[in-house]
């Protein structure tokens, strides 16, 4: 899933990213959005996100990838094979990076990258993986820091949400109230 119109500037990457933090609408249509925002951030070839299997400790379930439009990677069905292993890692590590394959140098190799996602609920464990094509090791860790600022954008999303229907809520209950206090006055 690519997301049309970006030319891969992290400015309006950054824009995104701040319009999903206020964003309201529903869960399908948050987190396509917020993987092609994190992959362009990130200058990530795919983006995957998986959460834990609270039933089963160490699974962990992909919900939804991102791919960029640059086309296919050598590594990409190493990288789809691995995802629970690295999502795994990166429990133990919140953020972690690793060259998919050992650089004889200190030249370009593929990253994976990852970093906890964070949620409202605690319990709600997710992890965000991306696969950077060659890069130096410097370049690879400057995205893993970008990654883990965009971090918290979930939690932001949710208690949006939970706000949002909190007035709902109020409203409700307020005109409920509104239409006993004319009840009761009639009386």
């Amino acid at each position: 899933m690519s997301t049309p119109g970006w030319n891969g500037d992290p400015a309006e990457a950054l824009k995104e990213l701040s319009a999903l933090r206020r964003f309201s609408g529903p869960p399908k249509e948050f987190w396509p959005r917020y993987l092609a925002c994190m992959g362009h951030l990130c200058a990530a070839q795919r983006v995957a996100l998986l959460v834990r299997n609270p039933a089963t400790p160490g699974a962990w379930k992909k919900l939804i990838d991102w791919t960029s439009e640059k086309g296919p990677s050598r590594h990409g069905a190493f990288f789809a094979s691995q995802l629970e292993v690295f999502a795994e890692r990166c429990s133990t590590d919140p953020q972690w990076l690793s060259p998919l394959e050992p650089s004889p140098g200190r030249g370009n190799a593929s990253y994976v990258l990852a970093t906890e996602i964070k949620a409202l609920r605690a319990e709600d464990r997710s992890v965000a993986v991306c696969l950077l094509p060659e890069t130096t090791d410097a370049a690879a860790r400057e995205m893993l820091l970008r990654l883990h600022l965009a971090a918290d954008t979930p939690e932001s999303y949710q208690e949006n949400l939970v706000a949002g229907q909190a007035k709902a809520d109020v409203e409700k209950l307020a005109g409920a109230l509104d239409l006993t206090a004319v009840v009761n006055a009639e009386k």
